[in-house]
């Protein structure tokens, strides 16, 4: 008998070329499952929505698009007429959650929820935008408790950030589950250099927001001033970018590159002709519970990689073998892990092969996609559960 195909319906206002929705999407569609996307587009982009909201007009113009896509949303899930096994909650969903789960609870399906970070532990404890008594931050405090407690899975990128949901947000442990982020296979992949610039080139990508510990990689690159055939290209924007600018120039530094903001479809281009890749290197709470995306594309290209040690790194990575870590906070420590890195070229090559390694077998969209479907059919399987005991 042929087995029936499982149908997934991918519900919400989510970034859809956001990696970490595209991801689980593919990869769930490469493991023979059918994705239904409901999807409307609330947001341009990630950064803005928080300053749009800030203001009185801004809040009025976004509760005008919310209730437009919430409606249109109803409309589109009622052609689908409760004809798939799960809804998926797409990254980010926060406020999507409360009308799927209506709509999902209608159609007695299970609802999956991928909250992947803490917005809390985000938006007030890491990037500080909002301070921890406010009436915002408590609101979403509750918000993260809440979002996860009406889910029948909820998806989180680390095991270090399901310990934070069940003790700091008292989140019940049951239904929390560990979902690498990984990367896109079509865009990152392993490929042959055509630089022709000799210098080795230390590469950084990233939003410049604190847990990244930007700074230190700017002070680490002052420490190696005087190498002069070591360059520095730090490509993004964000939260902390003038900060970092200022402090090189200050310094008078000349072997760093500030390149701003890139197409997504440009980076790989940079990290095939980077020596070696960095990760992040803050102090926050928040550097210790994730693995950044900046990571996974470059193991993806199987490119050496230096980060801060944290419990979320070791959850898979092993120092050496993989990746090389560092001391958080630290200049001094990322200055020696370049250093370290640039005159072994033997430990180069057997970090970015094992690093390589690593992310086929565990943060490939097809292996990422697979894990997403276990999850998905054991929440089934206890949606019925809970069925037949009502």
């Amino acid at each position: 008998m042929k087995e029936v195909k499982l149908r997934v319906c991918y519900f919400g206002t989510y970034l859809r070329d956001y990696p970490r929705n595209k991801i689980i999407i593919d990869g769930l569609r490469s493991n023979d499952v059918e994705v239904i996307e409901c999807h409307v587009d609330l947001w341009k982009g990630i950064e803005p929505r928080w300053r749009e909201i800030k203001s009185f007009f801004g809040k009025i113009k976004l509760a005008y698009r919310m209730i437009a896509a919430y409606i249109s949303l109803c409309l589109m899930h009622q052609e689908i007429a409760g004809d798939y096994d799960a809804m998926v909650v797409g990254y980010t969903g926060h406020f999507d959650i409360f009308l799927a789960r209506l709509l999902a609870s209608s159609k007695r399906r299970p609802l999956i929820f991928d909250a992947f970070v803490s917005l809390y532990n985000t938006l007030v404890e890491d990037r500080r935008l909002f301070k921890p008594n406010s009436l915002v931050a408590n609101i979403l405090q509750r918000l993260d408790r809440f979002t996860s407690n009406i889910s029948d899975a909820v998806l989180l990128d680390t095991h270090a950030h399901i310990a934070y949901f069940r003790n700091m947000l008292n989140v019940d442990k049951t239904n929390l589950h560990n979902l690498w982020a990984g990367a896109d296979d079509t865009v990152f992949f392993p490929r042959v250099s055509t630089q022709k610039d000799r210098k080795f080139t230390v590469l950084f990508i990233g939003g410049f927001i604190p847990l990244q510990g930007v700074k230190h990689i700017v002070q680490a690159a002052l420490l190696l001033e005087k190498k002069r055939d070591i360059r520095f290209r730090l490509i993004g924007s964000g939260q902390q970018y003038e900060e970092a600018v200022e402090l090189a120039d200050d310094a008078g530094s000349e072997n760093i590159e500030f390149v701003g903001w890139m197409p997504y479809e440009i980076l790989p281009q940079e990290i095939v002709s980077a020596q070696v890749c960095l990760g992040i290197f803050g102090t926050t709470e928040k550097a210790k519970r994730v693995i950044p995306n900046k990571v996974y594309m470059a193991a993806a290209m199987a490119k050496p990689i230096i980060t801060g040690d944290s419990p979320a790194m070791r959850e898979i990575f092993t120092n050496k073998k993989n990746i090389l870590f560092c001391e958080v906070g630290n200049p001094q420590a990322i200055a020696d892990s370049i250093m370290l890195l640039k005159n072994n070229e033997r430990l180069r090559s057997t970090i970015a092969r094992g690093g390589y390694m690593l992310f086929r077998h565990n943060f490939a969209p097809a292996v990422i996609g697979k894990m997403a479907k276990e999850i998905i059919s054991e929440s089934m399987k206890s949606d019925i559960h809970h069925a037949k005991e009502g």
